[in-house]
C-alpha cells in the first residue's frame, strides 16, 4: 500500500492479487480508479501528480488527474524506483543490474552511471536532491552528483 506524499491518494494492489491496482481517496476510501494489466505500482511522484507501473520491467508515469501516460522508460529497469525530491529525476537499476537517471517528464534517460563493479541493488536521492547513493554486490557505496 502507498500514500501519496501530500496524503490525498491511497494505491493498493486489486483484491486477489491481480495484475493490477486500485487509487483510492483519503480518507473516505472512494475508489478513483481501477488500474488493471498495468503492472505493479511503482510509487507516486514528490509533488503528487503522477504515479509510476512496473510491468516486466518497463515503467510508464500516468498522470493521476487523467489517467494518461505521461511518459515511457526508455531501458528496461529492475527493482523499485526512486523519485528526486524535485519530482524532475527518476533512479532505477537496469536490467544489467546498473544505475540509470531518467527524465521524469520524458522518461528519456541521461547520463550513465558507471562505476560499480557489480550489481546494484539499492539507491536513494539526497534530501536536498543534489546526490544519489547507490551500493551494490561490489560492497561498495557510491556518490553521485545529479545537480542539473
Amino acid at each position: 500500500m502507498w500514500i501519496s506524499p501530500d496524503g490525498k491518494t491511497l494505491a493498493d494492489t486489486l483484491p486477489g492479487g491481480k495484475d493490477g491496482f486500485e487509487l483510492r481517496r483519503v480518507p473516505d476510501g472512494k475508489r478513483l480508479a481501477s488500474v488493471a494489466k498495468a503492472g505493479r505500482f511503482a510509487g507516486f511522484t514528490p509533488g503528487s501528480k503522477a504515479y509510476a507501473t512496473d510491468k516486466d520491467g518497463g515503467v510508464r508515469l500516468f498522470d493521476l488527474a487523467t489517467g494518461k501516460v505521461r511518459a515511457t522508460l526508455t531501458a528496461t529497469v529492475r527493482g523499485d524506483l526512486a523519485f528526486s525530491p524535485d519530482g524532475k529525476l527518476i533512479a532505477a537499476v537496469t536490467k544489467e543490474g546498473e544505475p540509470a537517471l531518467f527524465d521524469a517528464a520524458t522518461g528519456q534517460g541521461l547520463t550513465p552511471l558507471t562505476g560499480h563493479t557489480g550489481k546494484v541493488t539499492d539507491l536513494t536521492f539526497t534530501a536536498d536532491g543534489q546526490a544519489l547513493f547507490t551500493t551494490g554486490t561490489d560492497k561498495t557505496v557510491r556518490k553521485w552528483n545529479v545537480k542539473r
